[in-house]
């Protein structure tokens, strides 16, 4: 149907680095080359919040309405020190419409 907005969403848990610059986690959604900026949406998750629950996460896919599209997780530790925490998890992914608000 054609009511609301394209989105993704997911369940995030993280039990990494608390940092800004380490344990770097990034949802990447693209309808071509995730090289494309004008074809990407790339959203960096913050490590500072909500460490060691699951979090919804939800990133509006307007831009893609009608398009096919891949969708890719990336993490990147960016060193070898505090690499025995339990690492970052991702569950109940979809795509779908958002409902419309009323």
């Amino acid at each position: 149907k054609g009511d609301g907005t394209p989105q993704l969403s997911f369940w995030s848990y993280h039990g990494v680095e608390t940092s800004v610059s380490y344990d770097l986690r990034k949802a990447e959604v693209s309808s071509g080359s995730f090289a494309d900026a004008s074809k990407t949406v790339s959203v960096l998750l913050s490590n500072q919040d909500d460490k060691g629950v699951w979090k919804l996460v939800k990133i509006d896919l307007a831009k893609f309405k009608g398009s096919k599209v891949k969708v890719r997780f990336n993490f990147d530790s960016k060193d070898t020190f505090a690499n025995t925490t339990p690492g970052w998890f991702i569950d109940d992914l979809k795509v779908e419409m958002a409902k419309a608000k009323p």
